[in-house]
């Protein structure tokens, strides 16, 4: 999932092509389908650039910007596709993408997340964490999505 499909997937459409894959691969496209790819790579490659040592972590404020580019960028890369998503849908996919880069960005290593203590002294909580802050997210941000389009 990309924000760049993200924002230009049309009402009713699957965001995530359905496959006869296992149940865990449908699982993990559920809970992926959320999380915006584009806005991902370059998150990873500013945190690559700014760590010299692996004890470095750049700082909480690289993860902040980027919550706050990552729904601007789903608009914007709505507006440039015309067939792209719009009115209720684009605005509740792009408030859907904060939450999904924030759990995200948690499972990131050296993000700026590792600055809040609680954060630093609890890794393997931090995940689980986030992996089931992912799951319940996921679940939610289809019904939501749902409710919007009408269920189609």
């Amino acid at each position: 999932m990309s924000v760049w499909t993200l924002s230009r997937v049309p009402a009713g459409r699957s965001l995530v092509e359905q496959t006869p894959d296992s149940p865990l691969a449908k699982f993990v496209g559920k809970v992926l389908k959320w999380v915006p790819a584009d806005v991902a790579v370059l998150y990873t490659a500013f945190i690559k650039a700014l760590v010299d040592d692996p004890k470095d972590d750049p700082n909480i404020w690289l993860t902040i910007i980027f919550v706050v580019l990552t729904p601007i960028f789903v608009v914007l890369l709505a507006a440039s596709s015309p067939n792209g998503a719009r009115g209720r849908l684009l605005l509740t996919r792009a408030m859907l993408s904060i939450p999904a880069f924030a759990i995200w960005s948690i499972a990131v290593p050296n993000s700026g997340w590792d600055q809040i203590k609680w954060f630093a002294d609890h890794p393997a909580w931090v995940v689980g964490f986030a992996g089931v802050g992912g799951l319940l997210f996921s679940l939610g941000a289809d019904l939501i999505e749902g409710s919007v389009t009408g269920g189609d």
